[in-house]
């Protein structure tokens, strides 16, 4: 799966073992977090997820700032560019949206902020 110079790669470690990466130092850190934690299908779910954050936003991810990731969720969950909501309107449903907005949040959470959070 590749795309805009981002690839998820499934490869096997020493002891068989799934290891998955996206090419973002920082996502592919946490995805062999998740590996240690997560059901191999997980893992897969959330690099898929990273590399379509980083497509959709086109932004190098040294670039990416807070509001991009807020920009992104808010349009995931309300189905329209821009976040704006229309009575009737159809959207991605709840739970994927939240499952798609899961490891940005928990990714975001090790990365350094723009400024201190109160």
């Amino acid at each position: 799966m590749c795309a805009a110079g981002l690839c998820v790669v499934r490869s096997r470690d020493r002891f068989g073992g799934l290891v998955v990466r996206v090419g973002v130092p920082l996502a592919d850190v946490y995805l062999e977090f998740l590996g240690g934690r997560c059901r191999p299908n997980t893992v897969l779910a959330a690099a898929y997820d990273l590399k379509v954050f980083f497509m959709v936003v086109a932004k190098p991810p040294g670039q990416v700032r807070p509001a991009d990731v807020l920009a992104f969720i808010t349009a995931q969950r309300t189905g329209r560019p821009g976040g704006h909501c229309r009575p009737g309107g159809s959207g991605p449903v709840p739970a994927r949206a939240s499952r798609w907005s899961a490891p940005l949040a928990r990714c975001r959470g090790s990365c350094p902020r723009e400024r201190p959070m109160r």
